[in-house]
C-alpha cells in the first residue's frame, strides 16, 4: 500500500504505486509530486482502486460560518463570477477592472468555501486592508492572522504577503485547503510562482483587473 506524505512542498510517495504526476527521488529511492498535484493524485488513486494512507492533510481548522456576517449583497456581475468561479470547482481566476469589487466577490468565496484560507497579496498595505475588510465581516474579532511586516500570526483565515508565502510555502503548504491570490499575475513570476506549485490547497481563486504581463508569463 503507498503512503502519502507533505515533505517540504511535495508530496512523498512510499509504497509500491506511484502516479503520473510523479518523479522519482533517487537521494532517497521513492517518488515525489508537486503539492499542487495532491488533489489529482488523490483522484488517480481513487479511479484507479488503488488502496492509499493519506497523511498529507494538516489542515487548519476553519471558522464557524456562524461568525460570518457579510451584509453587503453581490450585484450581478459579480454573482455571475462568483457562480463561474464555483462551476469550475472552485478554482480560476476573476478578471474585473480596479474598483469593481473583486475583494467582496473573495470575502463571499470564504463564506462558500467554509474551511482554512490563506489570502496572498502584494505589499503590507494591502494585507492591511484585506485584513480591515475581513474583521469588518465577522462577529467575533480577533479571528485573522496575519503573516509578514513582522507579524507571524497563523489562524484559519491568513493573510500574508507573496514574499512571505514564498519563504513559508514549504511549511504551509498543507495546511490550507483554500488560497486567494489577490493581483494574481504576480503569480507567474519565476520566485512567486514557487507558491502556487507547493501549496496542495484543491480551492484556488485569483483576482486581478490585468492579467497579461510584460513579460508574457
Amino acid at each position: 500500500m503507498t503512503e502519502l506524505k507533505y515533505d517540504k512542498g511535495t508530496i512523498l510517495l512510499t509504497g509500491d504505486f506511484h502516479t503520473p504526476y510523479s518523479v522519482f527521488d533517487p537521494r532517497i529511492n521513492e517518488y515525489r509530486a508537486l503539492g499542487i498535484y495532491y488533489p489529482e493524485i488523490i483522484n488517480y488513486f481513487r479511479r484507479n482502486k488503488i488502496d492509499y494512507i493519506d497523511k498529507v492533510q494538516d489542515y487548519i481548522i476553519p471558522l464557524n460560518r456562524n461568525q460570518f456576517n457579510i451584509t453587503k449583497e453581490l450585484r450581478d456581475y459579480q454573482k455571475e463570477a462568483l457562480k463561474r468561479w464555483i462551476t469550475h470547482n472552485l478554482k480560476g481566476c476573476i478578471i474585473l477592472p480596479t474598483g469593481a469589487g473583486k475583494t467582496l466577490i473573495a470575502l463571499h468565496a470564504i463564506l462558500k468555501t467554509n474551511t482554512s484560507t490563506l489570502v496572498i497579496v502584494p505589499t503590507l498595505n494591502l494585507m492591511e486592508q484585506w485584513f480591515e475588510a475581513m474583521e469588518n465581516i465577522l462577529t467575533v474579532k480577533n479571528q485573522i492572522g496575519k503573516l509578514g511586516g513582522g507579524n507571524e500570526d497563523i489562524k484559519s483565515i491568513t493573510i500574508t504577503t507573496y514574499d512571505s508565502a514564498y519563504l513559508k510555502s514549504s511549511y504551509l503548504g498543507n495546511k490550507f485547503e483554500f488560497l486567494i491570490f489577490d493581483e494574481v499575475h504576480h503569480l507567474a513570476s519565476d520566485k512567486y510562482s514557487l507558491i502556487g506549485e507547493q501549496f496542495i490547497s484543491p480551492y484556488r481563486l485569483g483576482l486581478t483587473a490585468t492579467m497579461e504581463r510584460e513579460d508574457g508569463k
